[in-house]
């Protein structure tokens, strides 16, 4: 019955777009008809306007024009000859850069003479400009309150209250000299903006980069890649969200037995630190689930193993069978015969690539039923079996070469399901892999937690 009725909708379709085409070539027609009869009558108007006065218009210019050379030419090369040879124009452009500098001299006399009124006619000024008695008043909130004996430090104070500023009286800076302050003189000090404490979220913009985000919240790139859990090699895009840390250094999310001095350890930080920038009352006051930022850590160096080769080996002694029995801990069965990981879980290869010979054999991860047993390209995935184990969880099994089991089928942790092969999306004979899923709710988890 779809059948039928997709057909009716196809055959619809097709008698629409030719009655389309039909209305379009009954346009085209019509149009040029129609311009046919509009140029007919505009031919013969251009016709006799061009004949009857237009051509004897240009014949008369032209006519005037020759009569008129002989008395014109000699008058126009008299005037032009001179002014058009190249010592005249170099004579007038030297005259033109001598006046100009004339004029700057006087210009900057006149600006020295009166240098005290420059600028007061701007409109900047004319914003700014206060009366003698607001200045004094702006003057006197700030002054200078104590001065040590020994003159090393001068202690600042605000309104008559101790701002507790210590200025050292050698310099304010590396290199920068102290002016000396007397007392009753007036001075101001710059804002001094609140440190953040907060984590806060960003959200990525047109044009951002992972290195302009870190210099926009004064961070360090690595900073950023560890609280978002992303690499040198990740990818941001406009919309995603970022986890910003108030300092550089770690994110923590406290565990059972926890300690601040242990936490500290383990990323190469000070405890102290921690207390400070997470307002702890004491290294006891933390919680199970709570978030600590940890000051200047780092996250501990983890020795990548690099992946064997694809190239299958001769020798089967190789491949460790693993045990088709479920652990005591309830956790997956290793899903095949072979032990070769060819490519792991991540954000953009959401599985794991286990490499063998081909028609290896492939293992219920756990008890369940087959949801899908089918051949094809599959997106991809080839030849595939998806197991539903309940409660929301369901495992992968890409590229057999066989299938063993049928939809419906009721499968125990560890029974064969199929065997190895290279089907879908995979590099020729060098590719036989089994691609392995773990889903939960839908969502595509590292396989490796459950194995």
């Amino acid at each position: 019955m779809k059948s039928k009725f997709l057909f009716f909708l196809k055959k619809i379709a097709v008698k629409v777009f030719i009655v389309f085409l039909d209305g379009l070539v009954l346009l085209k027609n019509f149009l040029a008809f129609f311009l046919r009869a509009i140029a007919r009558p505009l031919r013969w108007m251009g016709n006799a306007a061009l004949f009857s006065f237009i051509l004897k218009i240009y014949k008369g210019y032209i006519y005037l024009k020759i009569k008129l050379a002989k008395y014109y030419l000699p008058v126009k090369s008299k005037f032009i000859y001179p002014l058009t040879r190249r010592y005249v124009t170099h004579s007038v452009l030297i005259l033109i850069s001598c006046f100009a500098i004339a004029a700057n001299i006087q210009a900057k006399e006149a600006s020295l003479e009166n240098s005290e009124y420059i600028g007061q006619k701007s409109i900047l000024f004319a914003l700014n400009r206060n009366t003698g008695e607001q200045f004094d008043e702006i003057f006197d909130e700030l002054v200078v309150e104590e001065i040590t004996k020994d003159g090393n430090e001068k202690v600042l104070s605000y309104l008559g209250e101790e701002a507790g500023i210590v200025v050292p009286g050698g310099s304010v800076g590396p290199n920068l000299p102290l002016l000396p302050i007397n007392p009753g003189e007036g001075l101001l000090l710059p804002s001094l903006g609140e440190q953040r404490t907060k984590i806060i979220d960003y959200v990525v913009g047109e044009g951002d980069t992972l290195g302009g985000i870190a210099e926009k919240f004064n961070l360090k790139v690595v900073t950023i890649l560890w609280a978002n859990k992303l690499t040198e090699r990740s990818l941001i895009r406009p919309g995603d969200k970022l986890v910003i840390l108030p300092v550089d250094g770690v994110v923590h999310k406290v565990k059972k037995n926890d300690t601040v001095g242990g936490i500290a350890k383990y990323y190469g930080a000070e405890s102290g630190k921690i207390i400070e920038g997470n307002a702890l009352a004491d290294a006891g006051d933390i919680n199970v689930g709570e978030i600590l930022v940890v000051p200047d850590g780092k996250m501990p160096t983890i020795v990548a193993v690099k992946p064997p080769s694809r190239v299958q080996p001769s020798s089967r002694d190789i491949f460790t069978i693993p045990s088709v029995k479920p652990s005591a801990e309830g956790k997956m069965v290793w899903p095949t015969s072979a032990k070769i990981i060819t490519q792991y879980f991540g954000w953009k290869h959401v599985g794991l690539d286990i490499a063998g010979p081909k028609n290896s054999s492939i293992y219920a991860a756990k008890a369940g039923t087959v949801e899908v047993a089918q051949a094809g390209w599959n997106n991809g995935y080839g030849t595939y079996i998806i197991i539903d184990h309940g409660g929301g969880v369901k495992t992968l099994y890409g590229h057999n070469n066989k299938l063993l089991v049928l939809v419906g089928d009721v499968v125990e942790a560890g029974q064969e399901i199929g065997k190895m092969g290279n089907t879908g999306n995979v590099r020729g004979v060098t590719g036989i892999h089994l691609h392995f899923e773990v889903r939960i709710n839908g969502k595509k988890n590292n396989p490796l937690h459950y194995l």
